[in-house]
């Protein structure tokens, strides 16, 4: 699909404000901790005027993004990123600059190849330099990073943390047709990747998969992401997510 999303970019606003004053249903909002997969984690909110500014940058994520879906996905899930933001805050505890952060103060980036390296840091050791695969065998396997964790610390530092919402794979015919998360050592639930239930077939509509909950990824975590593909050939699984950066780190990166 090519149409332009109408409407994600006006519902994100709502929905994030109405989870910071509680009153999104499903979705308790403590001020002091977020809860991922029934555990509790320290968190610091951040100034008003900072809130303002993610739910700014928000509305704009979601208003570019074309495709409806994946803008929806955004727009719904967007409170989970801000309790990325306040779990990474807890620790850097200077809130949140966005675009124009600087030093400790936090911003946010959609998920990309450098984040996905093993051994901590950004980028990690032997990041993924592409979303693109070539499936060759049969069966299940580490997706990212190839050997050893994605460590979200930074000198030791846990500075850094990352989202997943769900995924796309623009490909006529997508070859991964499960998806797992081990999280600190931790495996969870493998879901099945359904990417078939679309409203057109072939290569007339990009295939995304919403997962049933959201991946939020603490700072400080260690994780890795394993799939199992059912047929051979090309692949390009890529995260709708996000990671949460200190300014000083993106800043630098484009340097290493």
């Amino acid at each position: 699909m090519t149409t332009a999303s109408v409407g994600a970019e006006f519902r994100v606003e709502d929905v994030l404000r109405t989870y910071r004053s509680g009153g999104l249903q499903g979705q308790p909002y403590i001020a002091d901790k977020v809860v991922v997969a029934g555990k509790e984690y320290g968190a610091l909110e951040p100034p008003a005027a900072d809130f303002d500014t993610f739910v700014a940058e928000m509305t704009i994520i979601t208003k570019r993004n074309r495709n409806p879906m994946v803008a929806d996905i955004i727009a719904r899930n967007s409170p989970r990123l801000w309790d990325l933001v306040r779990m990474v805050n807890a620790n850097t505890k200077v809130g949140y600059g966005g675009a124009a952060a600087r030093g400790d103060r936090l911003l946010f980036n959609p998920l990309e190849p450098r984040d996905l390296g093993s051994a901590g840091g950004f980028p990690g050791t032997t990041p993924p330099t592409t979303w693109y695969r070539s499936v060759t065998a049969i069966g299940g396997r580490r997706l990212w990073p190839d050997a050893n964790t994605i460590d979200l610390t930074i000198s030791s530092l846990a500075v850094l943390g990352h989202v997943y919402f769900g995924f796309v794979n623009p490909v006529a015919v997508p070859k991964a047709n499960i998806i797992q998360l081990v999280l600190d050592g931790d495996a969870w639930a493998e879901e099945g990747l359904d990417w078939e239930w679309r409203e057109s077939y072939g290569d007339t509509e990009t295939p995304v998969y919403e997962l049933k909950m959201p991946w939020v990824i603490r700072p400080g975590a260690s994780y890795r992401i394993n799939t199992r593909d059912y047929i051979s050939g090309d692949e390009r699984l890529i995260p709708i997510g996000f990671s949460v950066k200190r300014g000083r780190d993106i800043i630098a990166s484009l340097a290493t």
